[in-house]
């Protein structure tokens, strides 16, 4: 009788062919099932990617309108703004955001930062004069939309204000002077996801936009035009 039980013992061991299945059939059915619910457990559980709209770039009311060297130009100060070997204009700007979320769980957001960048007469891209943004630690809830402001400075560093050369004060001169004109830009938008960034994950989106100029009245006069 031993005999008898250590031989079906040996037998049922010689008939796992899959792990500790005895039948090839019903491994594969017992996987396949693991891998479909898994599927489905990540359907629900891994964020999707979201819906982004953004406005066209604002100037917010409490803008200064550009700015040279952190300074409202101004007769005063004209000659030493012009005298100094490094001019910095600057003005601030926002833009509305709008994300859809149509994730089935709610969605942490370490860091989304903007970028803005204006272009110049021919429509290229002037990549010395540029703008950044971010806000931090927004969540996304489940199946909804989440509207903010991201605010943004533009920046653009010279040597010498000459309007015959400088790309950035032709725009300004061209779109700016006369009338109210708005300046062609593209701004670029990046999610850092808290759930997916460690796998390299970083959702990104491109908009063409219109920026309104900012007040440059006073700027005119420095560099010699009238509004």
């Amino acid at each position: 009788m031993q005999n008898n039980d250590q031989e079906y013992r040996e037998f049922k061991r010689k008939r796992r062919v899959c792990c500790c299945f005895e039948r090839r059939r019903t491994c594969i059915v017992t996987f396949v099932t693991m891998l479909i619910l898994l599927g489905v457990g990540l359907y629900f559980v891994f964020p999707s990617l979201p819906q982004v709209n953004v406005s066209d770039p604002y100037i917010p009311p409490n803008s200064k309108g550009l700015l040279v060297n952190n300074v409202s130009v101004s007769q005063q100060n004209a000659q030493t703004l012009l005298s100094q070997q490094q001019i910095n204009l600057a003005f601030d700007t926002a833009t509305n955001v709008s994300v859809y979320s149509p994730s089935y769980i709610n969605i942490g957001i370490r860091n989304i930062s903007v970028n803005l960048q204006v272009k110049d007469l021919s429509g290229k891209v002037i990549p010395t004069f540029q703008g950044n943004g971010f806000v931090s630690n927004i969540r996304f809830p489940t199946r909804a939309t989440t509207e903010f402001v991201l605010p943004i400075t533009l920046t653009y560093m010279v040597a010498t204000l000459d309007a015959g050369t400088d790309p950035v004060i032709q725009v300004f001169i061209s779109k700016c002077l006369n009338g109210n004109k708005k300046l062609d830009t593209v701004i670029h938008l990046n999610l850092e996801v808290s759930a997916v960034s460690w796998l390299g994950i970083h959702p990104a989106f491109s908009f063409d936009l219109q920026q309104p100029c900012p007040d440059i009245s006073q700027f005119a006069q420095l560099i010699g035009k009238s509004v």
